[in-house]
């Protein structure tokens, strides 16, 4: 943070060379999203939306007054500051059950009379989950805090990864049945054919279809859908450790960080992974129709197996490796104070006759011998011999 605050004090320095940045690169991502060049592909919108988010970014940085950028955590963690901010210090809080509503009815509406699939889908799904955890939120008992806010920023981290960028690309692009086919075009098929390649198999990808022959001879091609893209998977993995650390901390340190850019690197390799094993299974066979077949059941069981070898090993580590476990304090034995003759100071014993004061001093017997007085308020202590016993009192 005090990095942060030094970056924004040199940007401050010279802040109309920052504005013109800012400029710059905030209305060359508009000018893409708005103006795309003719002919061109959905690259050029994913560089538009990349400038345009860095360039509100930047124009973020330069409008934080100094001293501001502070995140505040004596609440007890980061998921109840960051809620803070995003609730106005709590006052949006009150009306999350009449935004849950209003965000329910406006997918309905939006399938009824807007999509050309008006049934339920996976998009759809999370957002009526999300508003029912926002009708539900005001409602969990404060003794549950930390996990009603990690369902509410798991299903807030769902929309912001899944739901927002594709209705922005929909309406960017003007068409209401876009689906999240660019994530498998340009970061899962080129990345599979490639590392096949790489061990010898010989894959052409074109969009979303990867072709390959079998070890016999023909050729299978491979067609990507989004629910084979392993999207999901993916985007449950990393809104759910988000969450889990913005629940769970106070502070993002380095080991916290390191950690969670390794997670969400692991689970896009192993979404490569799995994608690979799938084509192997196919290319070990002799005709197309055996290989589709075997890639068919590799698909439903490769797949789920893989992602589940994963997250365990992640979370082991994680555990292992991460979660700091305070140690149980070790029990301090309080030392009692020894009960020491009043007189001579050494430590009175079972073993060696005493006598008590009524002031509360314990002598030994033998130190009364001389004086016969408690030397704390000067009482005489008389002695007696106990004709039974033996033993000596007062």
């Amino acid at each position: 943070m005090a990095r942060l605050e030094g970056l924004l004090d040199l940007m401050r320095k010279r802040r109309y060379l920052w504005m013109l940045v800012w400029f710059l690169i905030f209305f060359a991502g508009l000018d893409l999203l708005w103006n795309p060049p003719k002919d061109s592909g959905p690259e050029y919108l994913i560089l538009g939306v990349f400038f345009f988010i860095i360039g509100l970014a930047f124009l973020a940085l330069l409008l934080v007054p100094k001293g501001k950028l502070k995140i505040e955590t004596k609440e007890g963690n980061l998921a109840t500051a960051l809620l803070n901010i995003i609730t106005l210090k709590g006052r949006l809080k009150p009306f999350f059950p009449i935004l849950g509503i209003a965000l329910i009815v406006v997918d309905l509406l939006y399938n009824l009379y807007i999509s050309t699939t008006p049934e339920i889908l996976t998009h759809d799904s999370i957002v009526l989950l999300f508003g029912a955890v926002m009708i539900a939120y005001n409602f969990i008992p404060n003794s549950y805090e930390r996990e009603r806010d990690f369902i509410f920023l798991f299903f807030a981290g769902l929309i912001a990864i899944l739901v927002v960028p594709l209705m922005l690309t929909r309406f960017v692009i003007g068409n209401i049945d876009e689906s999240v086919s660019l994530y498998s075009a340009y970061l899962l098929a080129p990345e599979v054919s490639g590392f096949l390649n790489l061990i010898g198999i010989p894959a052409t990808v074109d969009w979303l279809t990867i072709t390959f022959p079998t070890q016999a001879g023909p050729q299978i091609s491979v067609y990507i859908s989004t629910a084979c893209s392993g999207i999901y998977s993916f985007t449950i993995f990393a809104s759910a450790f988000l969450s889990f650390v913005l629940t769970e901390y106070d502070r993002v340190d380095r080991k916290v960080g390191l950690l969670m850019v390794l997670g969400i690197i692991t689970a896009y390799v192993a979404n490569i992974l799995r994608m690979v094993v799938i084509v192997l299974v196919g290319y070990y066979t002799y005709t197309p129709q055996e290989g589709l077949q075997a890639m068919l059941v590799a698909h439903s069981n490769a797949g789920w197996l893989i992602f589940l070898i994963w997250i365990g090993l992640f979370w082991f580590l994680m555990y292992r490796f991460l979660i700091r476990t305070e140690e149980p304090a070790e029990e301090v034995l309080e030392e009692k104070p020894m009960t020491r003759c009043a007189i001579c100071g050494e430590m009175m014993k079972v073993d060696v006759p005493g006598t008590r004061c009524e002031c509360g001093q314990f002598i030994h017997l033998e130190c009364l011998e001389d004086t016969g007085k408690c030397p704390n308020c000067g009482s005489e202590i008389r002695i007696d011999q106990d004709p039974a016993t033996g033993s000596s009192f007062t």
